[in-house]
């Protein structure tokens, strides 16, 4: 099976926390990077790289992705923050 690499947007709550908790124990996923606005949560602990991005409506917000994206060579990205 392939290596993925997976980015979830707005892990610092509950929802990411438990994504992340089910991917972790696949195989084929090789690692799971988290992103939000916050990075003093308990999520940011748990993921195998966190990331602090600026909220969805400031401009930079889709460039930050693509640059995690590229650094981390993600192949599969789980939006999961509300807005």
């Amino acid at each position: 099976m392939i290596n993925t690499n997976i980015l979830i947007l707005g892990a610092g709550g509950d929802i990411g926390q438990s994504i992340f908790k089910i991917l972790k124990d696949i195989d084929w996923i090789n690692t799971i990077v988290g992103t939000d606005i916050n990075t003093k949560t308990a999520s940011s602990l748990l993921f195998d790289k966190f990331y602090k991005l600026p909220k969805c409506n400031n401009k930079k917000y889709f460039s930050e992705i693509e640059n995690i994206v590229s650094l981390e060579k993600i192949t599969l990205i789980l939006p999961v923050s509300e807005p």
